[in-house]
């Protein structure tokens, strides 16, 4: 498999009776969405697939489609012959996410030919791809408009470079589907791209990255890109405005970079250049400062202060406006949860 990494949970595909003329393999019929979906009974096929062949990613992705009824997918990691792969809703943006996240969860044994997903909270056994009378009894049937069946066969064709090509690390689509990021390049020396769906060329981002190490997070509105490199919780990054080509320039920060809902602000810690006794057997021995970007701008400003023994660190947006956080005190070991008007804190 190619892509190394993909933290994305959405990709979306093909019409098989649109797009014949257009595939390299024969690709499975289009997939149904979670909210409103017609079933119809599945007749057992006899066993066309086995170990001995050694199915590759996408192979195995696209036996699922045939198997469950879906169009959509992504494949995620492999670890000891085993595949991840997310499966999600690309026809219901109203559905819950967390929902989707746990419907959508698939491990496949390509050994074994095990097909896991979650189930009340366990990863349970779902079917074997090597045995037809385990395959799910009822299949789910869509109708795409053709808007959407245009959008499908070209984002198919992506797909089918980026699982073809072995120098691309790390792709990650933006949230409406709209474009994808990627790195490319050997394993340490490379280039970020983004490649929108209705352009027939990718753009180039940043130079000189290390692809296997850079990764790749969108803002809610998929019009801010964050190019996230490091191996540890103090990481580096940019942040690129997909409208406009802005980059902004590198910037340091630790574990988590917080969009808002809205895509207006992001927040996140940064080391505090305080040193602390009471950081011994810590990572790092600084305390940590809490700071928020103005994106449309790049423009950073410090909200709150570490000193020698107190650190700050985001939890998440409960709104557009409303940020909760946590200050830690390191010699006591003391935790409160705070609430922040960002907003407000930008005004003063």
């Amino acid at each position: 498999m190619s892509v190394k990494r993909s933290g994305a949970l959405f990709l979306f595909l093909l019409l098989v009776t649109s797009c014949d003329s257009e595939r390299v393999a024969e690709l499975p019929p289009p997939s149904p969405s979670a909210a409103a979906v017609a079933t119809s009974p599945v007749t057992p096929a006899a066993p066309a697939i086995s170990p001995s062949d050694n199915l590759t990613s996408y192979q195995i992705l696209q036996e699922m489609r045939k198997i469950e009824g879906f169009s959509g997918g992504t494949y995620s990691r492999m670890l000891n012959d085993t595949f991840y792969f997310y499966i999600s809703n690309f026809f219901d943006p109203e559905a819950d996410d967390s929902d989707n996240r746990i419907q959508s969860y698939r491990k496949v044994n390509r050994k074994t030919g095990d097909v896991s997903h979650h189930e009340k909270g366990n990863v349970v056994t779902y079917y074997n791809l090597y045995k037809p009378e385990t395959y799910p009894k009822q299949k789910v049937n869509q109708a795409l408009s053709s808007e959407q069946t245009e959008q499908l066969k070209r984002i198919m064709k992506l797909e089918q470079q980026f699982y073809a090509n072995p120098d691309i690390y790390n792709a990650e689509w933006s949230p409406d589907i709209s474009s994808i990021a990627y790195s490319q390049g050997n394993e340490q020396e490379g280039q970020s791209y983004i490649w929108q769906v209705s352009k027939a060329a990718p753009q180039l981002v940043t130079e000189n990255i290390d692809p296997e190490l850079s990764f790749y997070n969108w803002s809610p509105d998929s019009q801010y890109l964050l190019i996230d490199t490091g191996t540890s919780r103090q990481r580096g990054g940019a942040l690129y405005q997909v409208e406009t080509g802005r980059l902004s320039g590198d910037f340091r920060y630790l574990s988590r970079f917080y969009f808002s809902p809205d895509s207006k602000y992001a927040v996140f810690s940064r080391l505090s250049g305080i040193i602390s006794k009471a950081k011994w057997g810590y990572e790092d021995d600084e305390t940590d400062d809490l700071w928020v970007m103005e994106l449309s701008t790049f423009a950073e400003k410090l909200i709150r202060k570490a000193d020698d023994h107190t650190g700050y660190f985001g939890l998440g947006w409960e709104n557009d406006s409303t940020f909760n956080y946590e200050q830690f005190d390191y010699a006591s070991e003391n935790r409160l949860t705070k609430t922040l008007q960002i907003r407000e804190e930008m005004n003063n």
